[in-house]
């Protein structure tokens, strides 16, 4: 886990656990709040957080089906949503730059053809 500033605050591993199941609750720097019985608080530094995660492979076809039993398990949700169903929202924000790119001619879905003089050839600064 590394907080806002890319430093690494926590490792959880089968190393660090013991390959036990844990559950986490990873909190800011000033976080007030209680957890609920066997939740093991980790705290960062920051108010944003970088999870990332590894599951060890060989590189043979067999192993595909061995890495998801762990990836089905994990899950991220907020405080508010443990222990009860949760669909996050919408993620929308790139919608900003994505509409500001659209001026341009670069749209998703979209084919782009790059000899076609678009908005950027008018107006240098549109990306402003």
């Amino acid at each position: 886990m590394l907080d806002g500033w890319s430093e690494a605050f926590a490792v959880r591993s089968t190393r660090t656990t013991g390959g036990k199941s844990r559950t986490y609750a990873i909190t800011g720097p000033v976080w007030p709040g209680t957890l609920p019985e066997r939740v093991t608080q980790v705290k960062s530094d920051t108010a944003m957080v970088w999870i990332l995660g590894r599951i060890y492979r060989t590189g043979m076809p067999a192993d595909d089906a061995g890495v998801h039993v762990p990836q089905d398990k994990f899950s991220a949700v907020p405080r508010s949503a443990y222990r009860k169903p949760y669909t996050p929202p919408p993620a929308v924000q790139d919608a900003p730059i994505v509409a500001r790119v659209a001026k341009m001619g670069l749209v998703p879905g979209r084919g782009f053809d790059p000899r076609k003089p678009g908005l950027l050839a008018r107006d240098p600064y549109i990306l402003r």
